[in-house]
């Protein structure tokens, strides 16, 4: 939920997505109470919110970074995901459709690997200041 954009670009822009990213994440947890962590801030404990990127997850998958346009190519990248296939359809898909899809299989993927969440950078002040993308121990690995 960290937006951030490259040095120079849209500098209100991305002051304003950093200030409603972080009203979001405020409501969040003050509807939700405690039952809600922000992952790596905090350890997970039930519903945790963190920050994905799909093409992590396509990359893994595929081995490719282009974008997944078809029924086809989504189903063998969710069989390398260990996930099961889309049924046949006629409707093509949108990569972004893909992308949540793909994303949802990647984090089901790596969430039960204990590196995942026991990264050593994890403790480090950068990370705890910064914050971490789920899914980057097991890209780099």
């Amino acid at each position: 939920m960290w937006c951030v954009e490259r040095p120079g670009s849209h500098p209100d822009r991305s002051r304003l997505r950093f200030r409603f990213s972080f009203r979001v994440l405020h409501h969040i947890r003050w509807v939700r109470k405690a039952r809600v962590s922000f992952w790596p801030f905090e350890k997970p404990d039930g519903s945790t919110i963190a920050e994905i990127y799909p093409t992590l997850f396509r990359k893994a998958a595929t081995d490719s970074l282009v974008k997944l346009r078809s029924v086809q190519e989504l189903n063998d990248a969710l069989a390398a995901l260990g996930s099961d296939a889309m049924p046949p359809s006629t409707e093509s898909l949108s990569d972004h459709e893909t992308d949540a899809l793909i994303s949802a299989a990647g984090m089901r993927c790596v969430a039960e690997k204990r590196t995942t969440w026991a990264h050593p950078e994890l403790t480090s002040h950068q990370v705890q200041r910064e914050g971490w993308i789920f899914g980057v121990a097991e890209a780099e690995g």
